[in-house]
């Protein structure tokens, strides 16, 4: 239980600084054959040193215990040190309480692996430091800062963003006028494809007369969407046969009325114009 002004932090800090303080101590390590009566007497009532109870399951009346002196002794079959001081030091690198169990578990480095991890630190630092062109105690402020400035930058890239994909999205739609197909191949993330999808199928749908169908394309995915009732040029499998072979793609899926897939050889724009044709050709009859 935690003391009141007590955190699990500083409780943490301070079972690392004990572990060091008894490190720099050079505490010897023993290990001896006792008895169970020179461990607990007839009650069970057990050495103040010994922290865990007797394992149950052991055969005979003798046990390894290893003592760690002046602080605890256990009973323990595995290898030790001789002497804490070869451990050189502790050091505890996060920790995590679950209530439901009351059980704290720590991670933590001994000896080389402190000074390893210290040395990767240091040159992260050290980078970091001539990167944003500042002093090591100013570190996490400008960090700070420059999460904030990026979280406002994003903000205003999404605005601009929504605003472009709306903006083509019209432009779109009235070059293609009376047009059953409409298309565009952009040098851009796949992610923006559905960004445009949605706004043109928005438009669409508010609109009576318009395209009824949409092939929209970057360097390394298509997106086709048929907005018909029943979606007759999603089930004619010619044409999607020909799309693929297009493409370069080996399969698409995804929810009706989106068709979808990812080009294994690259989408150009000359594939693009190929592929109207064939959907163009596939909707003459809409």
């Amino acid at each position: 239980m935690l003391t009141s002004g007590e955190t699990l932090e500083s409780r943490v800090k301070a079972l690392e600084d004990h572990c060091n303080q008894a490190i720099r101590e050079h505490r010897t390590v023993f290990n001896r054959q006792m008895k169970r009566s020179e461990l607990e007497d007839e009650n069970g009532n057990r050495d103040p040193m010994l922290r865990s109870a007797l394992p149950t399951k052991v055969k005979g009346d003798l046990f390894r215990i290893v003592e760690i002196d002046g602080i605890e002794k256990n009973a323990c079959g595995g290898t030790h040190v001789e002497n804490l001081a070869e451990l050189q030091c502790v050091k505890i690198t996060g920790h995590s309480w679950k209530a439901s169990t009351k059980i704290l578990t720590l991670s933590f480095l001994i000896g080389q692996r402190v000074l390893d991890r210290f040395d990767k630190c240091c040159a992260r630092e050290s980078a970091m430091i001539n990167d944003l062109s500042c002093k090591r105690e100013k570190l996490p402020d400008l960090v700070q800062q420059r999460l904030q400035q990026l979280t406002v930058a994003n903000r205003q890239v999404k605005a601009l963003s929504d605003e472009l994909v709306q903006f083509l999205a019209s432009d779109m739609l009235t070059k293609a006028s009376e047009g059953k197909v409409v298309g565009t191949f952009r040098d851009c993330e796949s992610a923006f494809l559905h960004l445009l999808e949605k706004a043109l199928s928005e438009k669409i749908k508010a609109s009576e007369g318009g395209p009824r169908a949409i092939l929209l394309c970057c360097p390394t995915a298509f997106l086709f969407a048929d907005y018909n009732e029943g979606t007759p040029l999603l089930s004619n499998k010619d044409m999607l046969s020909s799309l693929l072979a297009e493409f370069g793609a080996k399969g698409a899926g995804g929810k009706k009325p989106i068709w979808q897939g990812k080009s294994i050889t690259g989408v150009k724009e000359r594939n693009f114009k190929k592929a109207m044709g064939i959907i163009e050709e596939a909707a003459k009859d809409l």
